[in-house]
């Protein structure tokens, strides 16, 4: 998903505390730690470009990829670690497989709520109630659409899935 991603200042500070802390008096760790990360956003757009030509099992491979590289740097409690829980989620529904779909998204989505980020907690709770709306639970749909009582309202840029119901008014 193309744009620009939010996190409250503190979050930010805080995490550049802990890199600053990680690489300390090491050019050699600041290194391969930008490194690691780079390679996480690499093969998160790897895993985009999959998707976008059907290849969605080597999409799923290229996200899990990128998972463990942000993992490993940046850790679960950010923007972009929730990037690519959710589009390994979209992977994953594109293959079918709707709870390791529902699982990474509602990861996602508890990382976006957890940095107050709106704008990616919409299109997160978008492709939740779509995991749902195929596992025939209509009603769960609907409810995580209206969570926290704020309508679904989102753009599908690159993703290619597509909603099933209109949004509720």
């Amino acid at each position: 998903r193309s744009g620009i991603h939010s996190a409250t200042t503190a979050d930010y500070y805080r995490s550049m505390e802990a890199f600053t802390e990680f690489v300390a008096g090491s050019p050699a760790a600041a290194a391969n730690y930008a490194r690691n990360f780079q390679s996480g956003v690499d093969l998160n757009h790897t895993g985009l470009a999959l998707a976008k030509q059907g290849d969605h099992a080597g999409a799923e491979r290229a996200h899990r990829q990128a998972l463990e590289h942000k993992l490993a740097t940046i850790g679960p409690n950010n923007i972009s670690t929730a990037v690519s829980y959710n589009a390994l989620g979209e992977a994953l529904m594109h293959l079918e497989r709707f709870d390791e779909a529902e699982e990474n998204i509602k990861k996602a989505l508890d990382i976006v709520i957890q940095v107050r980020s709106r704008s990616d907690e919409g299109f997160y709770r978008e492709n939740l109630a779509m995991v749902y709306e195929h596992k025939g639970d209509l009603q769960k749909a609907r409810d995580t659409r209206l969570m926290r009582g704020v309508p679904t309202i989102v753009s599908y840029e690159h993703s290619g899935v597509g909603c099933s119901s209109p949004p509720p008014h």
